[in-house]
């Protein structure tokens, strides 16, 4: 436990890509006496909703399966199996799905993208115009911020699942 602990403050070694997104939704607004069903909120929350259950597939490069194989005789049973497949490269799904329920593996096997900030509205009594997130991303090695659709080309709604 404590060699995890020791691990799981970055990601060890590789050169991985932070990308900062700006996801808005943006609609009339109006009176909250007379609300509308395309409400800036409701529209980034679902987005937001639909990030939350995203997951990018893995990246077996070496720095993951070089922590993997070095985590096998800290961890016991069918986590240290699984991460033997990982370190091994190749991992059943569900010794992936094992693996990745622990976030600081999790982050070493695959992009990741979480919602850090909230803003929207401007009065407690009127439907807000526009509703904005941060979100951050951290891209693995091999992924790249166009594939993963984190392109600030990409502009302002910046991603296809968003």
């Amino acid at each position: 436990m404590a060699r995890r602990q020791a691990l799981s403050g970055r990601r060890a070694g590789e050169r991985e890509v932070p990308a900062q997104l700006r996801p808005e939704a943006v609609n009339p607004g109006g009176h909250s006496s007379l609300p509308r069903s395309d409400n800036a909120i409701y529209e980034l929350a679902a987005a937001l909703d639909r990030l939350s259950r995203l997951e990018f597939p893995i990246r077996l490069n070496y720095v993951s399966r070089g922590l993997a194989a070095k985590m096998v005789d800290i961890e016991t049973g069918e986590k240290s199996q699984a991460l033997a497949a990982i370190a091994a490269g190749n991992p059943t799904p569900e010794q992936v799905r094992l693996v990745s329920s622990v976030p600081q593996y999790n982050a070493q096997l695959r992009t990741t993208c979480v919602a850090t900030m909230l803003s929207g509205g401007h009065a407690a009594n009127a439907l807000p115009q526009s509703a904005k997130a941060t979100v951050n991303c951290r891209i693995i090695p091999g992924d790249s911020p166009e594939s993963r659709g984190t392109s600030p080309s990409q502009g302002r709604r910046a991603s296809r699942w968003l």
